[in-house]
């Protein structure tokens, strides 16, 4: 089995601590917290928060935290 190409990551602030978000071509990877016990450790993708994946999840999670959005439609890989 081929691993997962990464395209690109992003941390967002968010009300219970920093986010890391990690996205393929095809959507979201991962949401990981710092502390979350199944944080895989250094992700291998560039930092880039205009990739379209990581800016729909950002916005949609924004929107979660501040106005109670409860249907996500960010693509998930």
């Amino acid at each position: 089995m081929t691993p997962t190409r990464f395209d690109a990551q992003c941390r967002i602030d968010t009300p219970l601590g920093p986010l890391t978000l990690v996205a393929t071509s095809r959507g979201l990877a991962a949401a990981l917290f710092d502390a979350d016990a199944h944080h895989p450790g250094v992700v291998d993708a560039p930092t880039n928060a205009e990739q379209q994946h990581l800016k729909q999840a950002a916005r949609e999670l924004a929107e979660y935290f501040g106005a109670g959005r409860r249907v996500f439609n960010v693509p998930l890989d």
